[in-house]
C-alpha cells in the first residue's frame, strides 16, 4: 500500500500542539504505541558521561532534534530577551536538551535529578530521575533511562524527605509553563510504554477509563498503576533510600 501525503508546516502542528505520540487503546491488546517505536533498555550499551574525556558530542547531536525554524526561533529568544517564540514544542525540545546536556555534565553542573516545576500549578508536578544515558544503536541516538515520579495530591507531602534523601545540591527544576506542562503528561505515558517489559493487567486504569493519560490535572493520576514499582535491579545506587519512595 502506497501512501502520498503533505508534511505538516510549523502552522499546521499548531493547531494540535500535544499530539506528538498518541497512545491508542485496542480493545484486547490494550494501550498500543502510535508512531514511537519500541525501546529495549536493559540491551542498550551504557554511555560513560564521567570519565571519558571526549565525551562532549552530545553538544551537537541533542540540539539536531528541532526543526529549522524551532532553532530560529530559539536563537531569537535568547539573543533577544523580549522576544517570547510561545511555541510548546521548542520549550519541550529545550528542555529535553537540558536534561541530556547536564545530565552529562557538559558545561554545567552535574545532576540526575530534575523537576519540572511550573509555580501556577503549585511548583514541581513530575520528579524525573535518570540512572544512566545510553546509546540507542538502531535509531542512531541517545536515550535516557529514567524513573517518573508523578507528584500527586496523596505523595505531595513526601517531596521534603526525597530532597533531603538525595540531596539539594544534586537536583535541578527545570521550568514550564502551562502549555509544556500539559505537553509532558501528554506525551510520559508514551515514553513510558516505548520501554516497558511488563504487561497490563485486566484491571488497568486505562482500560477501565478509556484515556491515556488518564488525566493531566495538578495533583491527579497521570499513569496506571500496571508498571508501578517496576525497575530493573540496582536501578538507581546512588540513592540509599530509593526503595522507600513510591514508585
Amino acid at each position: 500500500m502506497e501512501v502520498e501525503a503533505p508534511l505538516a508546516d510549523h502552522t499546521e502542528r499548531a493547531s494540535f500542539p500535544n499530539f506528538m505520540y498518541p497512545i491508542l487503546l485496542h480493545p484486547s491488546a490494550g494501550p498500543t504505541l502510535y508512531n514511537m517505536p519500541y525501546l529495549n533498555l536493559i540491551k542498550f550499551p551504557t554511555l560513560d558521561t564521567v570519565n571519558s574525556a571526549a565525551f562532549d558530542w552530545p553538544n551537537i547531536h541533542v540540539p539536531m532534534q528541532m526543526s529549522e525554524h524551532e532553532w530560529k526561533m530559539r536563537e531569537r529568544s535568547m539573543k533577544d530577551h523580549s522576544y517570547d517564540h510561545k511555541d510548546v514544542r521548542t520549550a519541550f525540545k529545550d528542555s529535553i536538551a537540558s536534561l541530556f546536556i547536564t545530565t552529562a555534565g557538559l558545561g554545567v553542573k552535574r545532576s540526575f535529578a530534575f523537576g519540572l516545576n511550573n509555580e501556577k500549578a503549585g511548583g514541581v508536578n513530575v520528579v524525573i530521575l535518570v540512572s544512566a544515558m545510553k546509546l540507542d544503536m538502531a535509531n542512531h541516538t541517545v536515550v535516557l533511562d529514567a524513573a517518573i515520579w508523578l507528584l500527586t495530591h496523596a505523595q505531595i507531602g513526601l517531596i521534603g524527605d526525597f530532597i533531603d534523601a538525595i540531596g539539594s545540591e544534586t537536583t535541578r527544576a527545570v521550568n514550564v509553563d502551562d502549555e509544556e506542562l500539559k505537553l509532558w503528561k501528554e506525551i510520559l505515558p508514551a515514553f513510558v510504554e516505548r520501554c516497558q517489559d511488563w504487561e497490563h493487567k485486566l484491571s488497568c486504569e486505562y482500560r477501565k477509563r478509556k484515556a491515556v493519560p488518564l488525566s493531566i490535572e495538578s495533583g491527579q493520576e497521570l499513569f496506571c498503576s500496571c508498571g508501578s514499582g517496576t525497575f530493573p535491579k540496582g536501578f538507581m545506587p546512588g540513592i540509599s533510600r530509593w526503595l522507600q519512595f513510591p514508585k
